[in-house]
């Protein structure tokens, strides 16, 4: 029961399109989630659940997502928090990092989302540094094979051999 309730995700996107790849990314990463059309919908949600995750998008109709984001902070202060839109906006995007929420461009792929939701839920109260694509670090951080051979079977010279040999003295047969 604990895993469900630690998985639990909200995502509030208008446009369907997006709203069923996210839903179905999400669900498949092993959230459980609840999806929403408006603001007015999701806080009144905020305010009896508490989601771990909430993905967004900045436009609401008269609101944004970044009202959104400020509701789930004042009911569930440890929310993780996802602000999408299909365009870069310096504004916007420095308003969601001021309030520690990962601003990112979409549509993201399956692979970007599912890192960028485990990125943004893995941030510590500690860690104030905006989280920004690349969202998947191991595309960057894989190691290059430096072309140097490899001696499979390190051990050989490494075998041990009786004492007695070891140190020049021939062990005394019975």
């Amino acid at each position: 029961m604990f895993e469900s309730l630690s998985r639990r995700a909200l995502t509030v996107i208008p446009d369907s399109g997006e709203r069923r790849l996210i839903v179905a990314t999400l669900s498949t990463a092993g959230f459980n989630v609840t999806t929403l059309l408006t603001f007015p919908e999701a806080r009144d949600w905020l305010l009896v659940n508490r989601p771990f995750l909430l993905v967004t998008d900045v436009r609401l109709a008269a609101y944004n997502g970044i009202h959104l984001v400020i509701r789930g902070r004042m009911t569930s202060p440890p929310i993780a928090t996802i602000v999408l839109l299909n365009r870069e906006d310096v504004v916007l995007r420095t308003e969601a990092e001021r309030l520690r929420a990962t601003f990112a461009i979409g549509p993201l792929s399956s692979s970007e989302l599912v890192a960028c939701a485990y990125r943004t839920l893995r941030r510590t109260a500690s860690d104030f540094e905006p989280i920004r694509p690349p969202f998947d670090r191991r595309q960057s951080e894989r190691r290059q094979s430096g072309g140097a051979p490899v001696e499979r079977d390190a051990r050989r010279q490494d075998r041990r051999r009786p004492f007695f040999e070891v140190h020049g003295v021939a062990a005394a047969s019975p």
